[in-house]
C-alpha cells in the first residue's frame, strides 16, 4: 500500500488555467489529464490525502468522478470544497473528512498553511504555485513544510519523496538571482535553518534558550556587513544575548556596539534555530539536536558614529533593487555563503530578511 498526496486539482474550473499558468487548452483536457495522471499512479488499496479544493464549478454530479478516482481517499476540506459538499452526502466516498488531521506518520495536514503545527512535517494547499505571498520566503526557508497542489508536483498524486523534491525544486526556482542560485548550498542548509514566523514564537522550551541576534543591516541601499579583528571574513552585525536582556533589547545593543549607529530604526523579523546536524528531510528520523535559537532583525541607519574597539571595520556591499516581473521585488548583489563568517546560515539569513521587508 502506498501512500500519495495531492491538492488543489480545481476540477472543472476553467479559469484556474489562466489564473495558475497550467499547461492545458480547454478546462476538459485538464480535467481529463488530471483523472488519467492518478490513475495512472494509484492504486485501489493506496491512501490518498487530498489538500482541499478537489472540484470547484464542476458541471455534473462530483460521485462520478470520485467513482473515477481509485485509492483510500482522505480529504482535507479546503474553502472551494464547502459548496459542493453541500449538494449531497459525499461522506461514503472518502475514507476520512477533515479540516486537520495528523497521519499515522506524524505529518499535519490542512488546506492552509500552518506556522505552527503539532507534527514535525506540515502539508497544504491553498496557495498553488504563488510566489508572490508575503509568507512564501518563509514556507520556502522551512524544508518541513510542504505543498502538495498540482502544478509545483506534476499535476499528479505524489509521494512523500516526490513531495520534498518538488518543493525544494520549487523554493530553489525562487532563490534564482543573477542568473545562479542565491547560494550553492542553499538546498543543502535548508534542513538546518528553521524560521519561526512573528508574532509565533518558538516553542516554548526553547524561549530561554534564544541567545543569538542577527541584524540585516542596510544604509542609504548599501548593505553593512562588520569584520572583527582576526577574522577573515566580515558577517552581518551578531551577538549573544546578556543575561537579564531581552533579545530585541540585545539586537539594539549589538546593532550600536558593532556598528556605532547613531540614528537607526530596527524591527524583529523573526525567530530562528540551527540544528547542529543536517539529516534527510525524514519525519521518522530522530528529533534533531537544535545547536542555537535565535532572533534575526532588520535595521536602517541614516547616521554613524565612532566604532567600539572590538569592532576592526565597516565593509558596505551596493544593492540594487529588482522587480522580478511579478510585482515582487529583492535586493541584488547580496553576497555568498563563501563570502561571509558563518556564511552557511547568515547568507540565507540575510537574504529573508532583506526579500521579506525591503522598505524599512
Amino acid at each position: 500500500m502506498a501512500v500519495w498526496y495531492t491538492g488543489d486539482l480545481h476540477l472543472g474550473h476553467a479559469n484556474i488555467i489562466r489564473h495558475c499558468s497550467r499547461p492545458f487548452a480547454t478546462v476538459d483536457e485538464m480535467n481529463e489529464t488530471l483523472v488519467a495522471n492518478w490513475q495512472a499512479r494509484v492504486a485501489a488499496d493506496d491512501q490518498v490525502y487530498i489538500l482541499g479544493d478537489l472540484f470547484f464549478r464542476l458541471r455534473g454530479d462530483p460521485v462520478d468522478w470520485l467513482s473515477r478516482l481509485p485509492g483510500q481517499k482522505h480529504l482535507i476540506i479546503g474553502n472551494h470544497d464547502t459548496s459542493w459538499l453541500k449538494g449531497a452526502d459525499y461522506g461514503a466516498c472518502f475514507a476520512s473528512m477533515r479540516n486537520l488531521s495528523s497521519t499515522p506518520e506524524r505529518r499535519s495536514v490542512c488546506h492552509y498553511p500552518l506556522m505552527s503545527r503539532p507534527d514535525p512535517v506540515q502539508i497544504y494547499g491553498h496557495l498553488h504555485n504563488n510566489r508572490r505571498g508575503r509568507n512564501f520566503p518563509l514556507l520556502a526557508a522551512d524544508g518541513r513544510a510542504l505543498n502538495a497542489g498540482v502544478e509545483i508536483n506534476g499535476y499528479a498524486p505524489v509521494s512523500f519523496r516526490e513531495l520534498v523534491n518538488n518543493n525544494a525544486r520549487f523554493a530553489n526556482l525562487w532563490h534564482e538571482r543573477d542568473g545562479r542560485s542565491l547560494t550553492d548550498e542553499a538546498a543543502v542548509y535548508q534542513p538546518r535553518l528553521r524560521l519561526y514566523d512573528m508574532p509565533e514564537l518558538v516553542p516554548s522550551r526553547a524561549k530561554p534558550c534564544v541567545r543569538i541576534v542577527v541584524i540585516a543591516a542596510t544604509s542609504r541601499g548599501r548593505l553593512l556587513l562588520v569584520r572583527s579583528p582576526g577574522e577573515e571574513r566580515p558577517g552581518p552585525p551578531a551577538g549573544h544575548r546578556e543575561p537579564g536582556e531581552t533579545p530585541l533589547a540585545a539586537a539594539r545593543r549589538e546593532l550600536v556596539e558593532e556598528t556605532g549607529a547613531l540614528d537607526w530604526r530596527l524591527e524583529p523579523v523573526c525567530y530562528y534555530s540551527v540544528a547542529q546536524a543536517a539529516p534527510e528531510l525524514d519525519p521518522t528520523h530522530p528529533a534533531r539536536d537544535v545547536g542555537a535559537y535565535g532572533l534575526l532583525c532588520r535595521a536602517e541607519i541614516a547616521a554613524f558614529g565612532p566604532l567600539r574597539h572590538e569592532v576592526s571595520s565597516l565593509e558596505f556591499r551596493d544593492l540594487r533593487e529588482v522587480d522580478d516581473g511579478r510585482g515582487r521585488r529583492f535586493w541584488g548583489g547580496l553576497p555568498a555563503a563563501d563570502e561571509l563568517r558563518h556564511g552557511d546560515i547568515a547568507a540565507p539569513l540575510l537574504n529573508f530578511a532583506l526579500t521579506s521587508l525591503p522598505d524599512l
